[in-house]
């Protein structure tokens, strides 16, 4: 005789996984479901902006010069992609 019993149980891990599997995976999925990708990509861009926005300025004040200018320049240019995509 056989006889099968499932247990239930969570177990806190921790993974880590790179921009570039990221990337691989919003490609896959929006070749599968471009639709249902777009409020995945939104509600993560709202994540973004709610950690970004949670950085007290006295964090960001005791960065060096150089990666202020490195992350502002980074954000700039992707706010001007995201206005700049999408217009005839």
């Amino acid at each position: 005789m056989k006889i099968t019993h499932w247990l239930d149980y969570q177990e806190e891990i921790e993974i880590d996984i790179s921009h570039e599997d990221i990337s691989i995976l919003w490609r896959e999925a929006y070749s599968e479901a471009p639709k249902d990708v777009e409020g995945a990509i939104l509600s993560n861009l709202n994540s973004i902006a709610g950690f970004l926005k949670s950085i007290p300025d006295k964090v960001i004040d005791g960065f060096p010069d150089s990666t202020r200018k490195i992350v502002a320049t980074f954000l700039k240019e992707q706010g001007q992609r995201i206005e700049r995509l999408g217009k005839p």
